[in-house]
């Protein structure tokens, strides 16, 4: 099973995906950050958007790396 797992976070040429791993890592953090407030609190803690838009960023700017060398190499 955890083989499958790392499949997520590797591209098509079986690299790791810079985007993917750290938009995970972030997530993850994220997850564990509002589970942790919100026991302190009592409160739901509400998902900041810019997390989202960083996350996609991280993913768009893999995507352009990898558009880039695929042009360069034809």
């Amino acid at each position: 099973m955890a083989g499958k797992i790392s499949e997520i976070f590797k591209e098509k040429d079986g690299k790791l995906s810079f985007g993917r791993t750290i938009g995970a890592t972030l997530t993850f953090f994220y997850l564990g950050w509002a589970t942790y407030l919100t026991w302190k609190t009592g409160q739901i803690v509400d998902i900041p958007s810019n997390l989202m838009y960083l996350i996609g960023m991280l993913y768009g700017a893999n995507k352009l790396r990898e558009a880039f060398n695929a042009r360069s190499k034809s």
